[in-house]
């Protein structure tokens, strides 16, 4: 998960981050200080009920947000900033194989992905 600090508001929202992405205060301050990427990386692996809950948020505000009728930049910026807190938080997708019995016979017994579902 990915975080941009430009469009992180610090008065608001801070408590519930941390709560939910169950981070260090230490690692999201960290990850909000300026930089040059915007995108700062602040968990390599989440599991998979917190990814789809982060990310049904983030569907959800997206929607909402695109039923406004907001004309200008600057109401935009306004309807994000105190309506949503999920506007900063970016998720990647990072396949992953593992092989329950080993990897000598992954050709006839497939693989597990990063959701628990079998594959070949």
């Amino acid at each position: 998960m990915l975080i941009d600090p430009t469009r992180f508001d610090k008065t608001r929202g801070v408590v519930e981050i941390l709560n939910i992405l169950r981070i260090d205060p230490a690692v999201l301050d960290e990850a909000l200080k300026p930089r040059i990427n915007r995108n700062v990386d602040i968990i390599e692996k989440m599991e998979p009920d917190l990814s789809y809950m982060v990310s049904a948020r983030i569907s959800t505000d997206t929607a909402l947000f695109k039923h406004q009728t907001l004309t200008t930049k600057i109401d935009q910026e306004k309807y994000l900033r105190e309506n949503t807190i999920y506007k900063c938080l970016k998720l990647t997708d990072s396949p992953v194989r593992q092989y329950p019995v080993g990897s000598s016979m992954a050709q006839v017994t497939g693989f597990v992905d990063n959701d628990g579902v079998g594959r070949l």
